[in-house]
């Protein structure tokens, strides 16, 4: 069938984390409400949430990182874009694997990143090993576009890490610009839309005791051993703070951290996701990492955070999280029940971070990140 006379198919690739896989979801389902044929391609472990969505799901594998894997998963990636006769894809940025096959298959493709881009200088690291690392990271970039047969690499910005699926057609920025403060060197193309996000139908939840304030404890889904020992150390730590405090403690965790054996009747555990839009309105105060999503979703709500960055571009995050006036750090070498107590206890008691957080939240409510983001891919699509 022509093509031009029927609806278009459209995929889209992410990494399997929650925080770039819940995002790419908003768009697709956006996309899919516009009648158009949506896949997300990825692992299985994430069937049963694509599926709940309008977007169909297409097993792949993990898209390994590091990318010693890229020639291996742009077979699989190949063979399915094929298949599904695909018309255009929608690639994290920081996957080389699916951008590669769109182009060595002649299909239009759309980058995006859920983080906010910063420039060279301010990647997190020893400026020289970063560099020794990107230089070596384009190597096997390199490598893998001679086996495809596609033209080496000479834009310096798609062989850093976060941008090695940069497409040059559309780059979708899924951030607040009220996040931004370094506009410079953006590439060419580029949106900022806002946070998008999916969130299914589901029950409402409700909360134990309505006349205490809710204070939110998230985990993440991020692997990294020593991210994960902090993550537990963080939430055990605001447990002892806050269980005998007059609060309800919700505990939002997917990442089956070991934590003490005994709870405080005061705490609650939530293990279903996504369930931040249901568990942010109720929440006076959020307890986080500081992963981008995360911060946008109590930025959207209105709830003041308490930051425990664990690294990469977290600490920037929460700098700019205390300028907006919307919330403190605890820093990670600094987990003690005391410090977690009183950082939590000044969000709640002084006015000027939930005043700040409403003011912020107002602001917001003009963005339309998931809508904004399906027209900018349309514009794609109809360009051709």
């Amino acid at each position: 069938m022509d093509k031009a006379c029927r609806r278009s198919r459209i995929a889209i690739i992410s990494q399997k984390l929650l925080g770039h896989v819940i995002p790419a979801l908003g768009i697709g389902q956006a996309l899919a409400e516009r009648e158009h044929d949506v896949y997300f391609m990825g692992h299985l472990s994430l069937r049963s949430l694509v599926e709940g969505s309008l977007v169909k799901f297409v097993e792949i594998g993990w898209g390994m990182i590091p990318m010693d894997f890229i020639s291996r998963s742009m077979v699989e990636i190949s063979e399915r874009l094929r298949e599904l006769d695909i018309d255009l894809l929608i690639v994290d940025s920081g996957m080389p694997a699916p951008a590669y096959c769109a182009e060595s298959l002649g299909i239009p493709w759309v980058s995006f990143q859920t983080s906010v881009p910063l420039p060279d200088e301010l990647i997190p690291g020893i400026p020289s090993i970063v560099k020794r690392a990107q230089a070596r990271y384009a190597d096997i970039l390199n490598h893998a576009r001679r086996k495809a047969c596609l033209p080496l690499l000479s834009d310096e910005r798609r062989m850093r890490g976060d941008m090695a699926g940069l497409s040059p057609y559309m780059h979708l920025v899924m951030v607040y610009p009220e996040m931004m403060e370094h506009w410079e060197g953006l590439p060419p193309n580029t949106e900022v839309i806002g946070a998008c996000a999916y969130v299914p139908l589901s029950e409402p939840v409700s909360v134990p005791d309505n006349d205490r304030p809710s204070v939110l404890i998230c985990s993440s889904s991020l692997s990294k051993v020593d991210y994960r020992a902090t993550m537990t150390d963080y939430i055990d730590a605001s447990i002892a703070a806050l269980e005998h405090e007059p609060v309800n403690l919700l505990l939002s965790d997917q990442s089956s951290l070991r934590l003490r054996q005994s709870f405080p009747a005061n705490l609650h555990f939530y293990d279903q996701y996504p369930i931040h839009d249901q568990l942010f309105p109720l929440s006076s105060a959020v307890i986080t990492h500081g992963g981008c999503n995360t911060i946008q979703k109590a930025m959207r709500y209105g709830v003041p955070l308490l930051i425990i960055p664990l690294g990469d571009e977290q600490p920037l995050l929460a700098s700019r999280c205390e300028k907006l006036g919307i919330a403190v750090q605890v820093d990670p070498d600094n987990i003690q029940k005391d410090a977690m107590g009183e950082a939590c206890l000044r969000l709640l008691e002084d006015d000027t971070y939930s005043q700040a957080a409403d003011r912020l939240r107002e602001q917001l409510q003009t963005y339309r990140p998931n809508e904004s983001g399906a027209t900018l891919v349309e514009r794609v699509l109809y360009r051709r």
